[in-house]
């Protein structure tokens, strides 16, 4: 009887697949903080990203940069794009203590 041999992954994919698990991670705790905030009947003010760009003084790289980094988180919402002002907020204050 053929039994499979494993063959272990190589390295690069195993730090694909863990960055790919962190990423879904704070997906999900975002999602459920945004769960737990409508639950409590908390009113969620939805920023486009024309009014982030222009609140924060910078263009659409700059803003596609710091959404790829996570550092603002994005929501997609029927295929636009919204950050929540709490988020922009966030991030603001993180400016402030010195973040990047």
């Amino acid at each position: 009887m053929n039994h499979p041999t494993h063959t272990p992954a190589p390295l690069d994919d195993l730090a694909a697949l863990r960055a790919y698990l962190a990423e879904l991670a704070a997906r999900q705790a975002r999602i459920e903080d945004l769960l737990v905030r409508l639950s409590a009947g908390k009113h969620l003010e939805l920023l486009t990203t024309e009014d982030v760009r222009r609140i924060l003084g910078i263009g659409r790289t700059k803003l596609n940069e710091l959404i790829a980094s996570g550092e603002l988180p994005m929501w997609k919402l029927g295929g636009e794009r919204r950050i929540t002002r709490a988020g922009l907020e966030a991030y603001i204050r993180a400016q402030a203590r010195g973040g990047r």
